[in-house]
């Protein structure tokens, strides 16, 4: 199972004085896509701040691909 599997269900079942409620959380990843729409690469631009949500974050980005082609440069 992947980490982000399920996340959502975890984070709403822990209490509400925890990090991971914080609707401000957000974590920009930065993603190459090839030609063929799978994922080079993939890091963290800007973390949240709280590890266990950027690592969720960067999971839920490989969970979503591939993607359509990218555009021609």
């Amino acid at each position: 199972e992947r980490f982000a599997e399920g996340f959502i269900g975890r984070v709403m079942s822990m209490p509400a004085s925890s990090p991971l409620h914080d609707p401000s959380l957000h974590t920009q990843l930065e993603i190459v896509i090839n030609r063929d729409g799978t994922i080079h690469r993939m890091a963290v631009a800007r973390p949240s701040g709280t590890l266990v949500f950027d690592v969720g974050a960067i999971d839920a980005g490989r969970a979503s691909g591939p993607f359509p082609a990218p555009p021609e440069a």
